[in-house]
């Protein structure tokens, strides 16, 4: 009999930018000996199936939000993301992670916590020292918003994401949309709560690589 699918975290340690490593467990977490302990969030690789990199574009003034289904209860010390392309020019990035709405309604509502703001002066991984406390079981929102003079990109996956929201097609159509991608006029501070009506984001668009490490 079947189950419901959780995301696998996969080790971050080197967080590369163009290959996926690939040791990997599916529905678990996995790491590879050392003490780094980073794990990407939000990856569903099947037993044979590895997922797919990919750059995550973003243009000025995104504003942008992917789920999260948190598999253990503990505290969140470092949070990184890599950029992978950067075209020159002034670039701030700021990232936040929300709650959810409700169990019956899939949208990041109250800002959990603010993360703040990074400059962005060329590519390489970008490390935040939060203390995010976070339980088992939960649906979060990592979101972004960013004020970029030209396009920035970040590794990212391509395929191989937890699909919590379905597809607005007929019955039968794939149901792979993951993410809240839309506009919002960068200003210091993520919005509390998440701004309404964001738009679904497009089936099959890439999502940022973000790598997280529990202190407890």
């Amino acid at each position: 009999m079947g189950g419901i699918k959780y995301p696998t975290m996969i080790d971050a340690i080197n967080l590369p930018a163009t290959a996926v490593p690939g040791n990997y467990l599916a529905d678990a977490f996995h790491q590879i000996s050392g003490t780094a302990r980073f794990y990407y969030v939000g990856i569903v690789p099947g037993p044979q199936v590895a997922p797919t990199s990919g750059a995550h574009s973003i243009n000025d003034d995104a504003l942008f939000a992917f789920p999260w289904l948190c598999r253990r209860t503990g505290v969140i010390d470092r949070v990184l993301f890599n950029v992978s392309g950067f075209g020159g020019g002034a670039a701030t990035i700021q990232f936040a992670l929300y709650a959810n709405t409700s169990a019956t309604n899939l949208y990041p509502a109250a800002r959990n916590t603010d993360l703040g703001e990074k400059s962005i002066a060329g590519t390489g991984v970008v490390t935040y020292t939060p203390s995010i406390s976070v339980t088992a079981g939960t649906v979060y929102w990592w979101a972004y918003n960013a004020d970029v003079g030209s396009t920035l990109s970040l590794f990212g996956f391509s395929s191989s994401f937890l699909c919590l929201l379905g597809n607005d097609g007929a019955f039968g159509s794939p149901g792979d949309s993951f993410d809240y991608a839309g506009t919002r006029v960068y200003a210091a501070g993520m919005p509390d709560p998440f701004t309404a009506s964001v738009a679904m984001g497009a089936a099959g668009g890439n999502i940022p690589a973000l790598a997280i490490r529990y202190s407890s």
